[in-house]
């Protein structure tokens, strides 16, 4: 059997940004947390059903080892082991907290990289002024979640503070920047196209996305309506720039006594480390300890016993999926365990995911020379999940060139026979739209057949990896509420 090529990645890597978020996050009470405006609920940490600060400050910390370099399972085991005690007390197997376990990962490491991208789109949006939305294209994705797929919409639109991804439970979508040029091409192709298939959102169309509807494909209107739109107090609501905002700004959203509601109940309350809830939002610095006298040494709580809960109550020892009625009988979305992250300079930071620029002012008939971020080895590993999968093949698509892309996506246009009029528009699209998306499903199909092969090594050596299984077999089905 030959070896093992060495560009096969078999060590996770860390994202140091994603890590400290998570890290970051205050050990809130529930009172506290259900006090917190909605937009700024991501910013706690709170664990339902251990009472314990002490130990959902180790869950929070166990958590944040998986963007920072550890791997899925065991970074899973650890937390399975941490919450057993409290919601697993009488199951050998341990059920309910292996379904906590997954739904915390990929909750909190999930919006940790989203939040992550949204601050490098926004530091982006004077060149790259339109985002556009991106769902994983396959049978999982909810209708309302497919009728965005390549929706665009300008950086600045309020439509992305209700349906930035994740902005619903189980969500695996994404966002990327585009340049004004690619925009400009896209309403182009698609002029003659109905409304509702057309890529860029008309002014009459986004004010309606805006409001929670939106027209599919085949001209159905949907209700896609986040949490916060439909007034659910206690509901999921995920806003990346609230979550960077200061509170001034975010004061606009709520009316003077709603605000002011607020603001009293968290100047009311503290942290363990002696901030007010008002002051640690406003970026108030921990207090340091006075130099000349020696830390106090902070003892810690006796764990408090978990509290058997009244058989088919939900909350406390035993997991409460009550809030999770947007996932009934759908798999919980993957997360992105491990993301390159690399530091380079202003001028050289391109948008992830997004097609070659379009050059403008351009002299005619001179070709322009694209700008490619240098080649890297395939970072492909034999276990990697979807969400893996995917991000990889957008990478090695940015890396082609236009005519790459268009032969990727006419080989597997041509593979699943799909109409003329697709494989038209694809040819026409080239480093875009319909080119796009298909090359990065060629790519990905290509992935799978990489990691297959990587396996069967793996097998015939007789070594076992860490890492997660490719498929879907490791997601949590939501039982029904």
């Amino acid at each position: 059997m030959a070896d093992i090529p060495s560009n096969f990645l078999l060590d996770p890597t860390p994202h140091e940004e994603a890590a400290a978020w998570i890290k970051d996050k205050p050990v809130v009470s529930r009172e506290v947390f259900n006090a917190m405006v909605p937009e700024l609920r991501a910013r706690a940490f709170l664990v339902t059903g251990i009472e314990d600060a002490n130990v959902a400050g180790e869950v929070r910390d166990i958590i944040a080892k998986l963007p920072a370099g550890q791997s899925w399972e065991k970074t899973k085991k650890e937390l399975v082991a941490k919450l057993g005690p409290w919601l697993s007390a009488d199951d050998p197997e341990k059920k309910a907290a292996k379904a906590r376990a997954e739904l915390m990962l990929r909750t909190h490491g999930f919006q940790a990289y989203q939040v992550a991208q949204h601050r490098v789109m926004r530091e982006q949006e004077d060149v790259l002024p339109y985002w556009q939305y991106l769902t994983l294209d396959d049978e999982k994705v909810r209708p309302g979640h497919a009728a965005l797929n390549l929706k665009v919409a300008p950086a600045n639109a309020p439509f992305w503070h209700d349906h930035s991804p994740p902005w619903q439970w189980g969500c695996r979508c994404r966002k990327v920047a585009l340049l004004e040029d690619e925009v400009e091409e896209m309403q182009a192709e698609d002029a003659k196209l109905p409304p509702e298939r057309q890529r860029v959102f008309s002014k009459a169309g986004l004010a309606l996305a805006e409001q929670g509807r939106i027209y599919n494909r085949a001209g159905q209107q949907l209700d896609i309506k986040s949490d916060r739109q439909k007034g659910k107090t206690d509901g999921y609501v995920f806003d990346p720039d609230a979550l960077t905002l200061p509170l001034s700004s975010l004061q606009g959203r709520y009316d003077a006594v709603t605000w002011g509601e607020f603001e009293a109940g968290m100047k009311a309350s503290k942290l363990d480390d002696g901030r007010s809830v008002w002051g640690w939002l406003n970026g108030e610095a921990v207090p340091a300890t006075k130099p000349g006298k020696p830390t106090a040494q902070v003892k810690t709580a006796a764990p408090v016993k978990p509290v058997e809960a009244a058989k088919g109550e939900p909350g406390k020892g035993k997991l409460d999926l009550s809030d999770l009625d947007h996932v009934k009988d759908r798999e919980v979305a993957p997360v992105l365990p491990h993301v390159e992250h690399v530091t380079r300079p202003a001028e050289s930071i391109q948008a992830p995911s997004r097609a070659e620029p379009t050059a403008r002012g351009v002299e005619a008939g001179k070709p322009v020379a694209a700008v490619k971020p240098a080649k890297t080895a395939s970072s492909v590993r034999p276990y990697m999940n979807q969400m893996e999968i995917e991000d990889l093949a957008t990478e090695q698509v940015n890396r082609m060139s236009t005519d790459e892309i268009k032969t990727a996506a006419l080989g597997l246009a041509e593979e699943r026979k799909l109409a003329k009029v697709t494989r038209d528009a694809v040819s026409r699209s080239r480093g875009k739209g319909e080119a796009r998306s298909l090359a990065i499903q060629a790519r990905m199909k290509a992935i799978r057949v990489e990691m297959e092969a990587a396996q069967r090594d793996l097998a015939a050596r007789g070594k076992t990896s860490t890492l997660p299984e490719p498929d879907d077999s490791d997601l949590v089905k939501v039982p029904q509420i």
